[in-house]
């Protein structure tokens, strides 16, 4: 009888050793999946103050002017984002052209660049065109790494989601050919309608890195403005 009871009291001993330790590891695995897929979630997006619409314009009116400004504290690359969007529109059947020569105008001032907090988030679209921008910068480390002023634990560094956003002011700008009431066709007289609207292009990433959430936001904004027309 001692004999088997020292077999059960064995047997039972390597059961309850490997059911912890499959509790322990299943603890601990779900736990290192969440921060590797976490870390890198990347996600932007580009919000509008309000909806542009725009008249259909023929093959012959596809006549466009393009001014990329910023007023930005941090650099703008102005001359590449103008030729990027410019190729976008010569693919869609557009000529790039004067403001003279153009039936569009299309100006884009890029207000502010930031690191910033989700309730600003949302606040810088929803004041507007032309409005205040409300800015929440922080300190931005080697590498564009985001540095915070207090100190965390590690696992609430890994977690810590930060948001980077690019506010940008534009004006769309679209001739309308006045009809001729007695010939029924378009007189040499136009007038112009304006169409503003402000563009928010916001990052979430957890471990922030500036120059890439940039590069991002202005691929972003670039295809929400290609869209317009």
């Amino acid at each position: 009888m001692s004999y088997l009871f020292k077999v059960f009291s064995i047997a039972l001993l390597g059961a309850s050793f490997l059911i912890l330790s499959g509790c322990f590891g299943s603890g601990s695995k779900p736990e290192v999946e969440a921060a590797s897929k976490k870390q890198n979630a990347l996600e932007v997006e580009t919000l509008l103050s309000q909806s542009v619409f725009l008249r259909p314009a023929l093959p012959g009116e596809r006549s466009m002017y393009i001014r990329f400004t910023s007023t930005a504290d941090k650099p703008v690359d102005l001359e590449g984002l103008q030729k990027q969007l410019a190729e976008r529109f010569r693919a869609k059947g557009f000529r790039i052209t004067s403001p003279e020569n153009a039936n569009f105008m299309l100006q884009i001032n890029v207000l502010s660049i930031s690191k910033t907090t989700k309730s600003l988030t949302k606040e810088a679209v929803t004041n507007g065109f032309g409005a205040a921008v409300a800015v929440a910068n922080a300190a931005i480390g080697p590498a564009g790494q985001v540095v915070g002023t207090a100190a965390q634990s590690a696992t609430n560094v890994f977690f810590k989601d930060y948001y980077f956003n690019m506010v940008t002011d534009i004006l769309i700008t679209e001739r309308i050919p006045r009809i001729n009431q007695l010939k029924g066709e378009p007189s040499e007289e136009a007038k112009w309608k304006e169409s503003p609207t402000r563009a928010l292009s916001s990052a979430k990433d957890t471990n922030a890195n500036q120059d890439e959430c940039i590069d991002n936001l202005e691929e972003n904004l670039l295809r929400v403005l290609n869209g317009l027309f």
